[in-house]
């Protein structure tokens, strides 16, 4: 390949391409110098000299293509892609076997295993510049429709303005809980919260600083509850939990824990910071014939309780 040869197939599509990583993978450090050179514009090149380092690398590194010899001591490159597609972290990385067996059925195998492509030696530089080119361009199609997917998804389940679970997703979550409750025999506790007197913060200092109270207020909760335990916005300025595997004493506890917590709180405003106080209903899930409706209903009955009798507290509906 002539200076001008290399110089005009490395800069077409090479520049305003995100750097992507490429594991190459040959016990012949001649052939990983080859292919390094030859892809090192392409992406961050990392290499191994054996299978086992080579998954290794594959789960650290989490690499965007893998380039692959088939004959190396011990670990052969069939059998390391083989335990590459069965791991759940690596299975959707492209393996790109690189080799001189030129069998058919060498190829059948090496395909058949999960192997995107199969390149024979010796092999064209411009051509195996090409196919490598076309697959990592696949794959950043692929990472970045996933990526915009699970946008999609958050949009879709979260609160736009706390970032906690929207009354969709909650009720979603919950089912699943009540679901457990039927199966395990174990209760959930269930949490309806209201900001007391939430209308004077946005009248006295405005919609900016309430919303800076229910931003802050959600993120104490997750902070403060357990990473099982589920925060929603239900609307305004009210929020439900969800605690699994919560008994009516331990859900008890960790709402007015939690209250309290709350009612501490120094939220930043423009003017300084502003404290505020919630009210709290809580009930607990344990009769498999409940539903996720009726316990909300139970929790807010219990908040209504808690804001009829002066507010800033947590009251049970079980105790009601």
């Amino acid at each position: 390949m002539t200076g001008i040869e290399r110089s005009d197939i490395l800069s077409r599509g090479s520049l305003d391409r995100q750097r992507q990583k490429i594991l190459i993978v040959d016990d012949a450090e001649t052939n990983l110098m080859i292919l390094s050179n030859l892809l090192a514009e392409e992406g961050e090149i990392i290499s191994a000299t054996d299978g086992v380092q080579a998954i290794a690398l594959a789960e650290s590194d989490l690499p965007d293509l893998i380039l692959l010899d088939v004959s190396m001591p011990g670990m052969d490159g069939y059998e390391v892609c083989r335990r590459l597609k069965s791991d759940i972290r690596t299975r959707d990385i492209p393996i790109v076997f690189v080799t001189g067996r030129t069998e058919d059925n060498d190829q059948e195998k090496g395909l058949s295993l999960g192997a995107i492509d199969y390149i024979l030696k010796p092999y064209s530089p411009l051509i195996v510049l090409a196919r490598i080119r076309n697959h990592l361009a696949l794959q950043k199609a692929h990472r970045d429709l996933k990526a915009a997917n699970a946008e999609l998804t958050r949009l879709a389940t979260t609160d736009f303005l706390t970032g906690v679970w929207n009354r969709r997703r909650f009720m979603e979550l919950g089912e699943a809980e009540v679901a457990r409750v039927r199966r395990s025999g174990r209760s959930f506790g269930m949490a309806m919260m209201d900001v007391d007197h939430f209308k004077s913060v946005n009248d006295t200092h405005g919609h900016d600083a309430g919303d800076n109270v229910l931003r802050a207020l959600a993120e104490a909760c997750v902070d403060r509850l357990r990473n099982v335990d589920i925060v929603g916005r239900m609307g305004g300025e009210e929020f439900a939990l969800i605690l699994p595997e919560t008994d009516p004493q331990g859900a008890m506890l960790t709402v007015e824990r939690l209250r309290e917590y709350l009612s501490e709180l120094a939220i930043p405003i423009d003017s300084g910071t502003l404290t505020v106080t919630v009210s709290i209903g809580v009930t607990t899930v344990r009769d498999p014939s409940d539903t996720i409706e009726g316990a909300l209903k139970r929790a807010d009955e219990a908040l209504y309780k808690a804001k009829g009798s002066g507010r800033n507290r947590t009251v049970a509906y079980e105790n009601m």
